[in-house]
């Protein structure tokens, strides 16, 4: 039995499948491009595709990571290219290599928020990742999950700002993994709280886009 981990991109339009849909597509995609995976068992069989870290419907991922397994020695370099043959526009694997790490060794990731330039300044941007950042979470209380204010000021540290076409763009580094995790739309609630009157804070964001996922020495997860 092989631990096999993809790397791929899902941008534009594919930007809006849902986590299930991801999985029924990459499902679709193993079966017609004739690849091998090893299925669950019991009373419902399923190929093993998992998801590293799955992300928030309407946000971008290059080099995020699946894991499949596979029993045999179907040559692996034969998997990226049988599959981006059979996957739709904008998703497309880049590589494929026996697992090096562990799901659970992820604990940040970085990313790239390009906010409306004729809707938030640089400045005014800069003023808020400086001050107070505070918004709901839910977590997890006994069974159930809950609302909880979370100050996320003290995770928001290692950002760059910069100008293009007009546009704005925070590239940032946030906790992310199973045990604590702060997503981009956290951040973004924190930055704008009720400035739309109940509308979305989303008004203000053209893109975010995760780049990279990283270990707890933020070397490159692998």
């Amino acid at each position: 039995m092989r631990l096999i981990r993809l790397k791929f991109n899902k941008v534009g339009k594919a930007k809006y499948i849902s986590h299930l849909d991801l999985y029924r597509t990459f499902s679709r995609a193993f079966r017609r491009a004739g690849i091998p995976l090893w299925y669950t068992e019991g009373f419902n069989p399923r190929p093993y595709i998992n998801f590293a870290l799955p992300l928030p419907l309407g946000a971008e991922s290059v080099n995020d990571c699946m894991d499949i397994k596979m029993e045999g020695d179907f040559p692996l370099e034969e998997i990226v290219k049988r599959l981006n043959e059979v996957l739709p526009e904008d998703l497309k694997t880049v590589s494929c290599a026996e697992a090096v790490m562990s799901v659970r060794d992820i604990s940040f990731a970085e990313y790239s928020i390009v906010f409306d330039g004729e809707k938030v300044s640089l400045d005014d941007l800069k003023e808020k990742l400086s001050g107070d950042l505070r918004a709901n979470k839910k977590v997890k209380s006994g069974r159930k999950k809950v609302e909880k204010e979370v100050d996320i000021s003290e995770y928001v540290k290692d950002y760059s700002l910069t100008q293009q076409d007009g546009d704005i763009i925070l590239g940032i580094t946030l906790p992310a993994g199973s045990s604590f995790n702060i997503s981009p739309l956290l951040l973004i609630d924190a930055l704008f709280g009720d400035e739309n009157e109940g509308l979305s804070n989303m008004l203000y964001v053209k893109n975010i886009r995760r780049e990279r996922l990283l270990t707890k020495s933020l070397e490159e997860f692998k």
